[in-house]
């Protein structure tokens, strides 16, 4: 597949890169950080990641708002803010910035998809402005790295334009998201149908990046031939599916209404 990440050239434009910012004299933190190994936090983010994924299936079959389906989905925002953090300190070790930005937008997502459904009625907090701050963070560096990534594939004659296009998504849907926010804080919080879809897709769109990083982002995991043949992006594109029919039900519907007055 043209898709397919290649992680010993990802890690060669990262090196390039970390030069040009003058980050090549920065300590590396080897194989052990907080006292785990790198197969420790492995293994852990392994298992963080798996109960994640099951959960956000969980949380999306289960009846909604409903006392299970606040449960486990408060289980699945605490696994999947533990998966990024193994994650993003894995990427740091190895290093391979692309999954430390993945992570932190995962962590971002199902943050804020959570707190949209905690808060009343055009109800705003710290939270709201921190993430905002955040996300245009992220999407700034993730931007630098993608011209970073251009400049090393011109420098080494081999032009990577899947990874930095890569870079460059992920950039764009950080100021998406950072224009959602800002717009959320500009009006004083949000309620009623346009609240819970912020919940609904948020949550759907971190349980979507929890799924990348497994299913397209580590090809290893997968034989060659089930990942060739596109199967893996099969989860992924449910995931949008499931999370475009409960907008369409929550905004443009009666469900809002009856689930409210019942």
């Amino acid at each position: 597949m043209a898709f397919r990440i290649k992680l010993a050239e990802l890690q060669e434009i990262e090196r390039f890169w970390a030069g040009e910012i003058r980050l090549s004299t920065t300590p590396s933190l080897g194989t052990d950080v907080f006292g785990m190994d790198y197969s420790e936090i492995l293994l852990f983010h392994i298992i963080a990641g798996s109960i994640g994924l099951l959960l956000g299936v969980g949380a999306i079959i289960l009846r909604k708002g409903r006392r299970w389906h606040k449960r486990v989905g408060r289980a699945f925002v605490l696994i999947m803010i533990l998966m990024a953090a193994s994650g993003a300190a894995l990427a740091i070790m190895k290093p391979q910035i692309i999954f430390v930005l993945i992570a932190g937008l995962t962590a971002y997502l199902v943050t804020t998809g959570w707190t949209s459904a905690r808060r009343s009625e055009n109800q705003l907090g710290l939270l709201e402005p921190v993430a905002l701050a955040g996300v245009v963070l992220l999407g700034a560096v993730s931007f630098l790295v993608g011209t970073g990534a251009i400049a090393a594939g011109q420098a080494r004659e081999f032009p990577p334009p899947e990874l930095s296009s890569l870079y460059f998504s992920i950039a764009g849907e950080a100021l998406v998201f950072g224009l959602l926010d800002l717009s959320v804080i500009l009006r004083g919080g949000l309620s009623g149908r346009q609240r819970i879809a912020r919940h609904l897709w948020r949550m759907c769109f971190g349980l979507f990046f929890g799924a990348f990083a497994l299913f397209v982002a580590n090809p290893q995991v997968f034989p060659e031939p089930m990942y060739q043949s596109g199967i893996t992006l099969a989860p992924l594109i449910l995931i949008l599916v499931v999370m475009v029919f409960w907008l369409l039900r929550v905004l443009f519907t009666g469900w809002y209404s009856l689930k409210k007055s019942a």
